[in-house]
Formats: structure tokens, C-alpha cells, sequence
């Protein structure tokens, strides 16, 4: 092809094609990115921190625009020390847990704490290989229309989230009694009553509670025994004498009995006729 042809003019009507087709190619949008490694579905279980803590998703309840989520963790790692609830561990920790509703929303994490034995929130608990403790983690602007969700993590994915309404007792999560290393099912809202602390009276073993408390526990002890002693020997109470209900005599008032006057015939009097004797006859 010669200069000349080389600058030969297209016709309208392949110009307006071309036109056409440059303008397709530049508004064309973009493919969505692609995964470099496909989604993990856990057993139940995200895995965070570089495999170090295992956790499983214990359900989310409403309380106001807010989703509060509770997660049964377990601690595998070697090391032991202090740790933050709410924190960016490796990007694979609380910050980095994301809420997807039923609804096709995500929802980020604002805040998250741990829960003690006594239902209290917790910033920083200390943990070490095979502790097994409770977090909380809060996500804002959820709809109260929201009934399920699933949780995502990097390329971890665990779906089936139960999200419920609150109860009469609120939203308040507590800890639950272990049972072969498993949490119970119970309702996120319910916190358990801390349980009674124990005293250590073994001078000289781990834990020794010392000598004040020990003595005073001691003193407790002896004051109940004889508050146990004394209430054997209560007298019985004396029997009162029945109480006797006089009544009064009950009159009945009958009326008078009316009897009809008994009539009697009158008597006639008879009285016998007089006689007269006869007169004697005059004689003229």
C-alpha cells in the first residue's frame, strides 16, 4: 500500500462504525477481580491469626441497628501473653471479620471485647495453649429485618448465621459451661452468675489466700456450727387451749294457736202449763 492509499477517506458509513466500535471498547466496564485462591468453607470455624485461634460462631442477636455476635475461641498457639480483643493481628483478627446478611450487605466491625467467667466485657485477657474463652464482636447499621448471615474472613467463608431478635433479659452475652471442650447451645443473651470464689488456706501452696482471710473464714465456720447446734435445741411452742365459742341460745317465737269458740245450742226452757182446776157449773 502506497502514502496515497494510505490516507484514502472511509465512507460515512464505515467511519461511523469504527467510531462506534472504539467507544464500546473504552466504556466497556471491568471484569470483577477474580480470587487468587478459592473461598474456604470451614467446618463452623474461622481460622485467625495464622492458624492460632480457631473461631466458631456461636450466633448474633439485635440489639437497636446493631448486630452482636459471639464467637467460641480456642487458643493453640505456643506463646502466652497478653491479648487484645479488639485488634489487627496479621490482618486476620477482630477488624478484619466481616458480617454479610441475608440481605446481600456487609457489614465491618466496630468494636469487639472478650467475656470473663462473670459475663463481664473484657479489652485484653491473658491466654495461653489451649485457653478457651468468649468474644464478642459488634457490627453496626444491620436491619432489623436481618435473620441469617455468614461471616468472611480473607479466603474463609462460614455461612448459616443465625442472627435473632432480643429477648425480655437483653442483649448481654455470657460465658457457657464446657462440656468434652464443646460450647453448649444456649441463648446469646442469657449472661451466667459468677461463680462463688474459693479460698486457699495451705500456707506455702500457689493461691494461698493468707492468713486474715483464712482466720475469718475459720471464725464464719465455727459461728455456723454453733447457730446449727443451737436451733436443735429450740423449744416447742405450747400448745394453746382451744378457745370455746359460746352461743347464744337460739328462741324460736311460735305464734299463738287460735282456736275457733266452740257454739253451743241454746237450752229452750220448758215450763209446764199452768192448770187450772174446773169451775164448778152455776145452776140458775
Amino acid at each position: 500500500m502506497n502514502a496515497k492509499d494510505s490516507r484514502r477517506v472511509l465512507p460515512p458509513a464505515l467511519a461511523m462504525l469504527a467510531l462506534c466500535a472504539g467507544a464500546a471498547a473504552v466504556s466497556a466496564p471491568k471484569a470483577p477481580p477474580t480470587r487468587t485462591q478459592p473461598m474456604s468453607y470451614g467446618a463452623g470455624t474461622l481460622s485467625l491469626a495464622n492458624g492460632n485461634y480457631q473461631f466458631a460462631p456461636q450466633g448474633c442477636t439485635h440489639n437497636g441497628n446493631r448486630a452482636v455476635c459471639n464467637f467460641y475461641v480456642t487458643y493453640s498457639g505456643a506463646a502466652a501473653g497478653n491479648v487484645n480483643a479488639w485488634a489487627n493481628y496479621w490482618n486476620q483478627w477482630t477488624m478484619n471479620v466481616q458480617l454479610i446478611d441475608n440481605l446481600h450487605v456487609p457489614h465491618g466491625p466496630d468494636t469487639a471485647y472478650f467475656i470473663d467467667g462473670s459475663g463481664a466485657h473484657q479489652p485484653v485477657l491473658f491466654l495461653q495453649q489451649g485457653t478457651q474463652v468468649w468474644v464478642a464482636v459488634e457490627f453496626p447499621n444491620v436491619d432489623s429485618s436481618v435473620s441469617t448471615g455468614e461471616f468472611h474472613m480473607n479466603n474463609q467463608v462460614v455461612g448459616g448465621v443465625q442472627i435473632s431478635q432480643p429477648n425480655a433479659q437483653g442483649t448481654a452475652a455470657g460465658n457457657t459451661q464446657l462440656a468434652n471442650n464443646s460450647p453448649q447451645a444456649q441463648a446469646v443473651s442469657q449472661a451466667p452468675a459468677a461463680a462463688a470464689p474459693t479460698t486457699n488456706c495451705v500456707a506455702g501452696t500457689p493461691g494461698y489466700s493468707g492468713a486474715t482471710l483464712c482466720n475469718l473464714q475459720d471464725k464464719i465456720a465455727v459461728a455456723n456450727s454453733w447457730k446449727s447446734m443451737l436451733s436443735s435445741f429450740v423449744p416447742a411452742k405450747a400448745n394453746t387451749a382451744p378457745q370455746t365459742q359460746m352461743q347464744a341460745p337460739q328462741t324460736q317465737m311460735q305464734p299463738p294457736q287460735m282456736q275457733p269458740p266452740q257454739m253451743q245450742p241454746p237450752q229452750p226452757q220448758m215450763q209446764p202449763p199452768q192448770m187450772q182446776p174446773p169451775q164448778p157449773p152455776t145452776h140458775q
